[in-house]
């Protein structure tokens, strides 16, 4: 008994080492990447496909996280020049990407007459980059096909905004050079851009309502003198307003943020007049009843969006602030409770990473629609995280070494959604000496390969398919064992979800070329469920075909004439009915 016990702690006491052995390992690797060893972009290669990716390192884990949310990340700048759309699982893994041929932001999932979308804009921000740029904006259905794009009315549209409203319509931004009398600010005549919204008729690019900040600000309103960065020349307008985000709200009025006015404003759609100011020193219309005020004194505020349905008392907000009362040396978001009528705000929440990130030239906060909780993103800074409703840290994410600081891959804005693709396009298979290396891009429903194979028989035949294995997926890409012992000569790869329903199948070539494709919607199966009900309305249906077509029969021989060749009749009938 004692050597048997004896064996036995010493099997655990090695499984034990070796697993603090490979934690340490990992540990070890991690902190050569935080500390910018591993270079200023670490990245992720595959076997399958030539696209490279931020390698992603998830910092901090809590179950509370919502583990059904995919990620959407658009990496540029710097090293970065590869103009991709990227989303993530919340371990860190890829899902899909998809290149395009212009910069990439915003990319986010909105809904459009009840149906989901990716919608981001594309185009050219390398003249202005981090400031503005000219492009339009795509909306791609569930199997990543184009189903819409949106041009601004007559002018560019800009990435800062590309939100679709509750009315179906979409909300645009754009930056418009603009010759001006600038004598007012010590310069001689020269140009602005000027800040426009549009709202736009999706289905036909009708122009619905613009704005623009020149008919309804002054100069001296403004809270931030810029002239510092900008001439007021033609190649260089003076960008005195600088609008980042715009909602339309339930009642049809917009929320916007103007960072040079410190401020976020509500516009009437009637008279595109501001109808009140939150924020921004001595025009802030709201009575702070938050200690320290610190519902009203956020500073450069990049994005706002109401959080709840607007009425005539009380309505909750949320900002992304660079810097805030409470510290000015990193961004936080915030929940504001606002009581229109009295004109109160309350501050609710502050969102603070204990590493004290700074959101520089973007950022992003975002209520989540599964968990209800809070997901910020910092610009510049390659980090996105989650929080709790009460402010905690939940989970921490990175896609580049933070400690560098060097933008050498960051993101404009990042969004997170329950994302579900089913994509058109078949798996990508990269076939080795002694493996397959399989992906299929943006099927988030996959979770097992089932691999087959067909053995070359005498007289150029094949046998029927044999089972090779079965795969988990446990990443974006999967490697298939091949048994080197058999000459397979064809291959059959199935793909299933959590559920076992079947996605796709297709026919794989000795070399990896994928030949036949069957697509197999996940929706258009029938759930497992319901299949012993399926086959017994099916049996039920066949039984009263049965029993009507006897009847047919039973009628016909009754009313069929008393003459010769009856017997030919009753034939011919019953050959015509389908009864034979």
């Amino acid at each position: 008994m004692f050597p048997y016990l004896y064996s036995t702690l010493v099997i655990l006491c090695l499984s034990f080492s070796t697993v603090v052995s490979q934690a340490e390992d990992d540990n070890d690797a991690w902190s050569h990447y935080e500390s910018g060893e591993m270079g200023q972009y670490p990245q992720v290669t595959y076997k399958s496909t030539r696209v490279t990716t931020p390698q992603v390192h998830v910092i901090k884990w809590n179950s509370s996280c919502d583990i059904q949310n995919h990620v959407f990340i658009s990496p540029h700048a710097g090293k970065t020049q590869d103009n991709k759309i990227l989303m993530y699982d919340t371990k860190g893994d890829l899902v899909w990407y998809q290149q395009e041929k212009g910069s990439v932001h915003n990319v986010q999932v909105q809904q459009y007459k009840g149906k989901d979308y990716i919608t981001y804009w594309v185009g050219d921000d390398e003249n202005q980059f981090w400031e503005h740029g000219a492009g339009y904006y795509k909306m791609l259905d569930r199997t990543y096909a184009m189903a819409y794009t949106v041009q601004a009315v007559g002018i560019d549209g800009d990435y800062h905004e590309f939100s679709i409203t509750p009315q179906d319509t979409a909300v645009i931004t754009a930056y418009v050079r603009t010759p001006w009398n600038l004598t007012d600010q010590g310069r001689d005549n020269g140009y602005i851009w000027d800040c426009v919204f549009q709202e736009i008729d999706i289905e036909s690019g009708s122009l619905l309502f613009e704005w623009r900040a020149s008919d309804h600000f002054k100069f001296s309103q403004m809270a931030v003198n810029s002239w510092s960065s900008w001439t007021g020349t033609f190649q260089d307008p003076w960008d005195w307003f600088h609008l980042d985000s715009v909602q339309k709200d339930s009642s049809g009025n917009f929320l916007i943020t103007a960072q040079h006015t410190n401020a976020i404003h509500c516009i009437s759609v009637k008279s595109g007049k501001r109808l009140w100011q939150l924020g921004g020193g001595v025009q802030n219309t709201f009575t702070d009843t938050s200690s320290r005020g610190l519902a009203t004194t956020f500073d450069n505020p990049q994005m706002a969006r109401w959080e709840t349905s607007v009425n005539q008392t009380n309505a909750v907000l949320t900002v992304l602030s660079t810097t805030t009362a409470i510290d000015p040396h990193q961004s936080q978001g915030l929940r504001i409770a606002l009581n229109l009528s009295r004109r109160t705000a309350t501050l609710l929440t502050t969102f603070m990473h204990p590493s004290q990130h700074l959101a520089r030239g973007g950022g992003s906060l975002q209520r989540l629609g599964g968990n209800r909780n809070y997901l910020l993103s910092y610009g510049r800074t390659p980090v996105y995280s989650e929080f709790a409703p009460t402010g905690e840290l939940l989970c921490n994410t990175h896609f580049a070494p933070v400690v560098t600081h060097s933008a050498a891959v960051e993101t404009y804005r990042i969004y997170a959604a329950r994302w579900k693709g089913f994509p058109l396009s078949p798996p990508i298979v990269q076939r080795e000496v002694n493996a397959f290396h399989v992906h299929w891009n943006g099927a988030t429903e996959l979770r097992t390969w089932i691999f087959e194979g067909r053995i070359a028989l005498p007289g150029h035949h094949l046998s029927s398919y044999q089972a090779l294995g079965v795969y988990k997926t446990l990443g974006f890409e999967t490697e298939v064992a091949l048994n080197q012992t058999q000459s397979f000569r064809a291959y059959r790869l199935t793909a299933k979800d959590a559920r076992g329903n079947t996605l796709g199948v297709w026919a794989v070539e000795e070399d990896g070329t994928v030949k036949e494709v069957v697509l197999l919607e996940r929706e258009w199966l029938p759930d497992a469920s319901v299949m012993p009900r399926l086959a017994l309305i099916l049996v039920v249906v066949g039984a009263l075909v049965i029993m009507t077509r006897s009847l047919l029969a039973k009628k016909i021989l009754t009313a069929l004439p008393g003459r010769v060749g009856m017997q030919e009749e009753v034939s011919r009938r019953k050959v015509a009915l389908g009864i034979v």
